[in-house]
């Protein structure tokens, strides 16, 4: 009876695992299609039509100004359980010597400033809004005295 229940248990966990991996195939499949061939979506019709702000957005960013209140602090408490923090990209290269884009952000009230060794091109953009989640590395020779060297692990841009 034991061998049978974690049979069925193992099943179940894969028919759920198959069907999030075609979920997730049809999200991308629907982000690949041209926008006049995609369904209006009522959330995002205002980033659709809006100004040149959203075109120079990364291609998967929350639009949190077209959420409720209630969404955004689940969303806001979900993303910090994960390990992520909320940061602005802020391009250092005028005002320090040396420094490219960093990550600012906050921890206990106290800024901090993330040196990021791996932020790739697409969001390396002056004051755009970003969930990320990171970890501390040992500081290595560069010529940006600012900032605290960080490996970054996942980021997701906030509109």
């Amino acid at each position: 009876m034991g061998k049978m229940r974690r049979l069925v248990c193992i099943i179940v966990s894969l028919a759920i695992l198959a069907a999030c991996k075609n979920s997730e195939k049809a999200a991308r499949q629907n982000s690949n299609t041209p926008p006049s061939e995609k369904q209006t979506e009522t959330a995002d019709n205002s980033s659709n039509s809006s100004s040149e702000e959203g075109k120079n957005m990364p291609e998967n960013t929350i639009n949190e100004s077209a959420l409720p209140e209630e969404t955004k602090q689940i969303m806001e408490d979900k993303f910090t359980k994960l390990g992520f923090v909320r940061g602005v990209v802020t391009d250092y290269s005028a005002k320090s010597e040396g420094c490219k884009y960093m990550i600012e952000t906050e921890k206990n009230g106290e800024k901090i400033v993330l040196l990021p060794q791996n932020l790739e091109a697409q969001y390396q953009k002056d004051g755009l809004k970003v969930w990320v989640k990171y970890r501390p590395i040992k500081p290595y020779v560069i010529d940006c005295k600012i900032g605290i060297p960080a490996y970054i692990e996942a980021v997701q841009p906030v509109k």
